[in-house]
Order: C-alpha cells, then structure tokens, then sequence
C-alpha cells in the first residue's frame, strides 16, 4: 500500500508555500500519496488546527504521517517535531497543535527533529525542516533517525463548558466552518447522552440577543433559514442554518461565549 502524507497548514491557496513543500516531498519519496486536509486554517490559529486535526486524524490508515505547518513562532526557540501516537505520525512545530489528538492517542515516541544542514529560511520552516521530515518518515525511516529523543509536546486542550445551574452551561464557540456552523465545546456525551435528537430547551449568544430552540439530527430538518441545533461529525454541538451562514446571518465568531440550557428538545419549527 502506498504511503499517505496527510498535509495541514494555514498558507492558503494563492501563494507559492504549499506547492513547494510537496516539491521538496515529491523530490524525496515520488512515490508517496499526498493528502491536503485543509490549507484555510485561520493564519496563526493554533488551536483550530488541533481541532481540525483531532477530527479528521482516526479516520487515515495506520502509517499516515501528518505534516501539520500552522506556525506562529516560526524562527524561535519552539522545537521542531516528529511524534509517534496511535500507529500514526505527526511532524510539525511544538506549540500545542497535536495536543488535542494526543489526549486520545498518548504519544509512542518523540524526537526533536535535527536541523542538519540547518534551515535556508528562518521563516519557512515548512519547507526546510517540516516536509523533508514528514517525507522521509513516508520511506519507513524510523523517527529516532530524524533527531533526538525529546520530552512531550506542549499540550493544549479545549475550553471546558462551566456549569451554571443543574442543567445550565455555558459554552463558547470553538470552530467556524466553510458553511457558516458554529461548531461548539459541547460534547454529544452531554447534550445527547444516549445519542439522536440533542436534549437541548434553549442555545442563547447573550451578546447577540439570540435564542434558538431547534433540535434536529439532520440540516435538512430545518426550514431555509431557520438556525437549529444538532449534533456535528466532529461529536459536538453545532449551530446552524440551512441553505445559509450560521455565523454570517447571526453575527457569531470562533470564542463567542453562550448559554445552554438542556431539556426537552423542540423537534417541531414554529413557522408554518
């Protein structure tokens, strides 16, 4: 079978960086299956790279390297790494980026990567260091090959909903996606503890002045433009609008705080 690298950055597409470090693998291991998971993670967004990762990571083959370049301290004393954890690779920057997934997966081995001969650029670690890492470990080197035995990764972790009241959190909004949904810090082990319908009364943003009480499985439950509430792929509570932005049509950001309060979900839309 072919081996898989799975690449995650926050370049976007409309410069060179991206195409330079697949030029860097090709040039390594031509053979090598590469993945682009995203390149529009928000620039700098540490922690939406981890969520994007921890989503997205169990469902690749046993080998996969993740070469994940989301680096706002690019040219500093953060240390450049290549991680083992749950039959996978992880090469990337030391700042908290593979935290989310080594909660799940506890790290195997970990090696700082050797910077040998040392980076062209101070500012394009991706290409220098990164990809030739992430490439090499797709030929089977093994990771103590790559460097030396290094301590744990930063660890990083997502913000937890505080309860309020019995049955009243609050909660904050830890991702946007493509389509405009609010993909929340609620877990489905506490909005559907049984799985289904989520057992929310009533989602309000304060700051927004907006209340929603529309429990769904599905976005084509809801009428167009109707929000709802419903239970996301990644396993939290999303907010959404069907045929339109979430977040757009509600004024709602990554970090923007909310209520929660659980209960009987409202199944049925109260328009006509």
């Amino acid at each position: 079978m072919r081996s898989v690298i799975a690449i995650m950055t926050d370049f976007g597409a409309g410069d060179w960086y991206v195409g330079t470090m697949k030029g860097i693998i090709a040039g390594i291991n031509p053979d090598v299956l590469l993945v682009d998971v995203t390149h529009d993670i928000t620039p700098c967004s540490v922690l939406e790279a981890a969520f994007a990762l921890k989503s997205c990571h169990r469902f690749f083959p046993q080998g996969t390297v993740f070469l994940v370049v989301v680096d706002p301290g690019v040219g500093t004393e953060r240390r450049p790494l290549a991680v083992e954890a749950g039959g996978r690779f992880f090469v990337g920057p030391d700042n908290g980026v593979f935290g989310l997934v080594l909660q799940d997966e506890p790290p195997t081995a970990c090696v700082e990567i050797r910077q040998d001969p040392p980076p062209e650029s101070s500012t394009f670690h991706g290409r220098d260091i990164f990809a030739p890492a992430a490439a090499r470990l797709s030929l089977g080197r093994k990771l103590n090959e790559l460097g030396t035995e290094a301590e744990e990764p930063v660890k990083l972790s997502l913000p937890e909903p505080k309860r309020i009241f019995q049955d009243e959190f609050q909660g904050e909004v830890i991702y946007v996606d493509r389509f405009g949904n609010l993909v929340t810090n609620i877990p489905a082990q506490l909005a559907t503890p049984s799985g289904g319908r989520p057992r929310v009364k009533v989602l309000t943003f304060t700051q927004r002045g907006v209340s929603i009480s529309r429990a769904c499985l599905s976005y084509a439950e809801l009428g167009r433009g109707e929000p709802g509430i419903l239970m996301g792929s990644a396993g939290y509570l999303e907010v959404a609008l069907f045929g339109a932005s979430a977040a757009k049509a509600l004024g709602v950001e990554s970090g923007e705080p909310f209520t929660l309060t659980l209960g009987e979900a409202v199944e049925e839309s109260a328009g006509p």
